[in-house]
């Protein structure tokens, strides 16, 4: 499996899911308990290593490699080996445990969790909480906050995750009144 070139993509300048969330929350506005990926160091490395090595494999063909990890960062760490192999490590998942906290929603938290790289024809990024990818062809991507990716990034309105497509990333829950 690998993630699509970005002249495939069918607009230009906006940010497209191409990789729907590893798991989606059990419970509106669910913290990191509500997201199955987030409860176990294995289910994690399971599903967030191939993650990280689509991202990592579509930076290769850039020639572009990641050598600094802001999770770990901010836990005054830093990343050994492969972008992959750091991602789905149980130091990588210790670290991120400790920006999740209890009773506040990952839909807030990961708005500022993205990996972005800027590449020749657009950009992509991939978010550290939840191991969403999204992509930007062309030459100004909207800013690094969040934006959530739209479904259809590929021609004939498909997302590349089948499973999960149409992708919509959890919104906040309002109550009417």
């Amino acid at each position: 499996e690998s993630l699509p070139p970005l002249d495939v993509l069918v607009e230009s300048d906006t940010w497209m899911a191409i990789k729907g969330p590893l798991s989606m929350p059990t419970r509106v506005q669910g913290d990191w308990k509500a997201y199955p990926h987030l409860c176990s160091k294995d289910v994690w490395k399971k599903q967030m290593g191939p993650r990280a090595a689509l991202f990592e494999a579509f930076l290769e063909r850039f020639s572009i490699s990641i050598y600094e990890c802001p999770v770990c960062k901010e836990a005054g760490r830093g990343m050994r080996g492969t972008f992959e192999g750091h991602c789905a490590g149980p130091a990588h998942f210790k670290h991120l445990a400790r920006l999740l906290h209890d009773d506040v929603p990952v839909s807030d938290l990961r708005q500022g969790m993205w990996e972005e790289k800027r590449v020749r024809g657009g950009a992509i990024r991939y978010n550290y909480a939840d191991g969403v990818i999204e992509m930007c062809k062309g030459i100004s991507p909207p800013d690094n906050g969040f934006s959530p990716g739209r479904v259809g990034a590929l021609p004939g309105g498909a997302c590349m995750d089948t499973a999960l497509s149409p992708y919509s990333p959890p919104m906040p829950f309002t109550q009417g009144g």
